[in-house]
Order: structure tokens, then sequence, then C-alpha cells
């Protein structure tokens, strides 16, 4: 059992515009256009897209693939943000997460999305995760997951055949570095989990394997 604290962080270079666009100002110049898409197959929607520029930033409800070839920022509602993660890296695109927060998608009203994205890419280009990608890194199996809760963070199926945890600004880097690193993530928030208190017991919160059950895994 190993647990650790402070804020971890990882440069994500965005070498993109920050504004974005609904389609009803598509037209306006250097405006580029924001599309929702609801593809049945998006590994390989996304394959078709990617570019040099391309990054899908992962949200609670959403994602968005901004410095797609042709400019345009699209829009991703699976549902389940691991899922779009795993794709996403299936198609050699980067992820950020910015998880536990929301995007606010189409058909809001455009300034609205604008300025959602231009949040979330500024939110990405300010992230560094470099020792919170470490410790998974050393800690990563294939069966490797990463739990969180409001509380605290933890990892199970690890090289050290333990359970790791994490508190602190380290909860959400954890779960960034998951989906950075196509780690599988299985948030239990806004529920604690429960954490060991020896001699005395563990704290109140969601067991492991109760963890585990709601996220299918």
């Amino acid at each position: 059992m190993r647990g650790r604290g402070g804020w971890a962080q990882i440069w994500v270079a965005v070498l993109l515009s920050a504004g974005a666009c609904s389609t009803e100002m598509a037209n306006e110049p250097g405006s580029p256009e924001t599309t929702a898409t609801s593809s049945s197959d998006i590994p390989t929607d996304l394959a078709s897209l990617a570019g040099p520029m391309t990054l899908m930033i992962v949200a609670t409800n959403a994602g968005v693939l901004v410095g797609t070839p042709a400019g345009d920022s699209q829009f991703y509602d699976n549902g389940d943000p691991g899922k779009l993660a795993m794709a996403a890296a299936t198609a050699g695109i980067p992820v950020c997460s910015i998880e536990l927060g929301m995007l606010v998608t189409p058909p809001a009203p455009a300034g609205a999305v604008a300025q959602s994205v231009a949040a979330a890419m500024d939110q990405c280009s300010h992230q560094n995760l470099t020792s919170d990608l470490a410790e998974l890194r050393q800690l990563q199996t294939p069966s490797t997951v990463v739990i969180v809760g409001a509380n605290a963070a933890e990892t199970v199926g690890s090289t050290n055949n333990g359970v790791n945890y994490f508190y602190g600004a380290d909860v959400l880097g954890m779960l960034h570095a998951a989906r950075t690193l196509d780690v599988t993530a299985c948030v239990v928030a806004p529920q604690n989990i429960s954490l060991p208190m020896y001699p005395l017991g563990a704290t109140p919160g969601v067991s492991i394997p109760q963890a585990l059950a709601s996220c299918g895994l």
C-alpha cells in the first residue's frame, strides 16, 4: 500500500487557435465550424480526422476533437469517456482529460460552445502531469485500474501487487494520467472510496469490489 499527495501535471502543447464555433457561425471568416458527431464507428471516424495538430479533449459528458485537418471541432457524446479516450488512442490521437469537468456542446449557443472549447484548450495547455504519469507508468500492467472517488484515487492490478492511494490534486491527476496512457479508469465520484485506517478498520465509502462492479469491470 502506498500513498502520495501534491500537484502533478503534464504540459500538453496545443498549437491551435482557441476559437471554435457552432455551425451557425461557420461562414464567418476565420471561424472554424463545430460539428456534433454521433458516429457508430468512432475509431474509424477519428482515424479519418487525425492530423499532426489533432487533440481529443475528454470531459465527463462528451469529448471534442480539435485541430482537425479541416480546421473544425468535432464533438462526440457517447456517454463513456474511457471508450472515447481509447478510440482516440487507437487512432493515434493524443488525449487530454478535463474530467470531472463538462463541455458545453451543440446545439447550445455558439458563444457558449466557443468559450467552453477555448477554456478546455487552455486547461489542457496548462496541465502538467509529469509526476502522475511517471507514477502510473511504474504501476501500469495490462490489468491496472485507476479508481477515482471524491476523497482519493487508488490503483489496483499494479506492478507492486498492492493497492496504491493518491490524495489531493493527485486524485484528478491520476485520472487524467490514466486517460493519457489509455489505462482503464473507474470513476465513482461524487462518492467516496473506502480508505484503510489501521488498526481501526476502513473509513466508509465504496469498496474496490463495489467500484469495479459499478464500472462493469
